[in-house]
């Protein structure tokens, strides 16, 4: 039910795009602070693909853990896209609150509960939020494994060179090397070599 008023409320590619620049739109008046990471965006294509990308993932939601089907490989791209550009996990929460109250801002789903096909199914306009919500968390969860695991490693191996530094006397320029090193490996190779 999901993808039948996913498609009767955004039909057509101007929907999405509006629905996209209304989106964003939203997200920058409420945290304004996320606008650096799109200074050199196209916005306008930023918007549509944004949709179409929610789109694929309505209508596949039910294979976002089949490792082979197409919604996991792009799940997986848009994972390492994010990734690339140094966009922060925790990040992705604030934009999933914003997607829903846009979401719950369209029309079609407003009147949902309303609609003859609400009282042929039996489904409510929650149940289909709570379904959107459940899609939204699973994409998230995919997307953001491994970008977590390596904010995690740095994290861990920023505390052990800042310690290590403060008991070998390390200038803070040795310390900003080192961790410049250490960062672009990590970044390189999932990994480090533990060496001062």
């Amino acid at each position: 039910e999901l993808v039948r008023v996913w498609s009767m409320a955004l039909a057509t590619d101007e929907a999405k795009a509006d629905m996209g620049g209304a989106f964003y739109s939203s997200l920058f008046r409420s945290r304004p602070e996320l606008l650096d990471y799109f200074a050199s965006t196209n916005m306008d294509a930023l918007a549509l693909h944004l949709v179409q990308a929610v789109e694929l993932v309505v209508r596949g939601g039910g294979a976002c853990g089949d490792h082979t089907a197409s919604v996991r490989r792009a799940i997986d791209t848009l994972g390492e896209r994010h990734h690339k550009l140094h966009i922060p996990t925790f990040t992705y929460a604030l934009i999933g609150e914003q997607m829903l109250e846009t979401l719950l801002a369209l029309p079609a789903l407003r009147a949902y509960d309303d609609s003859a096909e609400a009282r042929a199914t039996g489904v409510t306009g929650k149940q289909l939020v709570d379904t959107f919500k459940r899609l939204f968390v699973l994409v998230v969860h995919l997307m953001s494994a491994p970008a977590l695991a390596e904010e995690h490693l740095l994290a861990d191996a920023r505390e052990w060179f800042e310690l290590y530094a403060r008991e070998h006397d390390w200038s803070p320029q040795r310390l900003a090397e080192r961790w410049l090193e250490v960062q672009l490996e990590v970044t390189s190779t999932g990994t480090y070599t533990h060496t001062a």
